[in-house]
């Protein structure tokens, strides 16, 4: 068992290049006898031009958007924008008809349990989104972070690297491997729990992902214990926000059923005053009950909706924690997860604080370019 956690620790670790192999990159030479680096530099990054003194968060190569000096990461999508906009509008119209006709109508005690409910619900909804959409997924940190580390030699050969500035991230891929195939293998196979797993060779941030992790292309980062990439959130779900997700879609579930019961008691009460009041027909007191409360029919049709999309969420997330399964691996295999652990274990696997630990510090500082010369 030692051997297979010896090569696990070894396959995650983050593939750097020999010298031999950074100098055959930088092998080919233009008109001028220098030599030429065959490189692809996002201007987002601005990596080349840092020289090792800012955060790696003002320079980092992927489509998040890390702010607040990196203690904040947002994802790419526009649709987290309208989530807001979903939260804010029922937030601010379901007082102004609910809670005010239960005050003025004189149920004090029943006012006063509605106004709490909501208020503590509308917190855990919005506090549990804001967490996960902000919040670090479990990015797994790219190779240049440490790469610069390979590099600290005395040797005078190394001394006079000045002349080409070479982006480690940024290397192109398809020179290498045409250059005596020098790019690890694809896959690497080491043992879970006795089962062989393969480790996929990531060539967007050059590690060995380890078991569960994946690469979201929307966010251009390899996520640690990857879910799925979240739309409404804009980012991606991982092991470490993956928690406070289904901590918001189970209150929104929540949430939804509470508006929906409260909304459908505030038309009751209505329906029965104005069939009390005007000794009208069902009919046309039905008709003034919508011209009195318009608001609380809309968002009843609203949380409905809502209701069946975050209440299928919720019953399909709360099918995954109890199988220790991440949504990701629930739709690529078909068979039975091999990381469950039981019900009670799986659980507390979920609940775990581990989740918590960073791979990724954004505030430190990045390292510094590799620079290099090719000898003539």
């Amino acid at each position: 068992m030692s051997n297979h956690k010896g090569s696990l620790i070894a396959a995650i670790s983050p593939w750097t290049p020999t010298v031999s192999e950074m100098e055959l990159i930088t092998s080919s030479s233009n008109k001028d006898g220098e030599a030429e680096t065959t490189t692809n530099v996002d201007t987002k990054s601005s990596f080349l031009n840092s020289e090792g003194t800012d955060p790696i968060y003002k320079h980092w190569p992927s489509n998040s958007k890390l702010v607040c000096g990196g203690k904040a990461i947002f994802g790419p999508d526009k649709l987290f924008l309208v989530s807001i906009v979903l939260i804010i509008i029922p937030t601010l119209s379901y007082p102004a008809q609910v809670w005010s006709y239960f005050i003025l109508s004189q149920h004090p005690a029943l006012y006063s349990i509605i106004v709490g409910i909501s208020i503590i619900g509308l917190l855990v909804v919005t506090s549990s989104f804001f967490y996960t959409a902000s919040c670090d997924p479990g990015i797994l940190p790219r190779k240049q972070m440490i790469l610069s580390s390979i590099y600290k030699h005395s040797d005078s050969q190394y001394s006079d690297f000045q002349s080409n500035q070479v982006d480690p991230n940024r290397i192109n891929e398809a020179q290498i491997r045409t250059k005596s195939d020098l790019l690890p293998p694809t896959y690497q196979t080491v043992y879970v729990q006795g089962v062989p797993t393969a480790l996929k060779y990531c060539y967007t941030c050059h590690i060995y992902r380890p078991p569960r992790a994946s690469h979201c292309q929307r966010c251009e980062n390899c996520v640690e214990k990857f879910d799925h990439h979240c739309p409404w959130t804009g980012t991606c779900i991982g092991r470490r926000n993956y928690a406070s997700f289904s901590v918001f879609t189970f209150s929104a579930a929540i949430m939804c059923i509470f508006v929906m019961a409260t909304c459908i008691l505030h038309l009751v009460l209505v329906s029965i005053e104005e069939y009390t009041n005007t000794n009208q027909s069902g009919g046309l007191a039905f008709g003034r009950v919508l011209g009195r409360c318009p608001v609380s029919i809309l968002l009843l049709l609203y949380f409905t909706g809502i209701g069946i999309f975050t209440g299928s969420l919720t019953a399909f997330h709360s099918y995954l924690i109890c199988t220790n399964q991440t949504t990701y691996e629930s739709i690529k295999s078909k068979n039975k997860s091999m990381y469950s652990m039981g019900l009670v274990r799986n659980i507390l696997d979920f609940l775990s604080i581990d989740r918590c630990t960073k791979t990724l510090d954004p505030s430190a500082p990045l390292p510094k370019p590799i620079r290099m010369t090719t000898q003539e």
